[in-house]
């Protein structure tokens, strides 16, 4: 008699299992970059408060994603938006 049985085939929910994993790596990627975002705004007010207006401009461009390749927090920030859009 032979026990090579893969416990994983017998489970009911697996498929479900892996899609909370992958949902929650999505999670996790988005908290990553919103954080990110949060300290890019606190990076352009200070340029902001130190009257380095042209560099607050091209953050908010990079933010508002018209600045490819700018800054890579905020590409990080629009793969992660582009990613969640497309599991929807």
């Amino acid at each position: 008699m032979s026990f090579d049985m893969n416990p994983e085939d017998d489970d009911p929910h697996g498929e479900c299992r892996q899609e909370i994993k992958q949902l929650q790596s999505q999670v996790a990627s988005l908290l990553s970059s919103c954080k990110s975002i949060v300290q890019l705004a606190n990076v352009a007010h200070a340029y902001w408060d130190a009257d380095e207006d042209h560099k607050v401009g091209k953050i908010l461009l990079a933010m508002a994603g018209h600045l490819k390749g700018y800054l890579p927090e905020t590409e990080a920030l629009h793969a992660s938006i582009t990613k969640a859009e497309a599991a929807r």
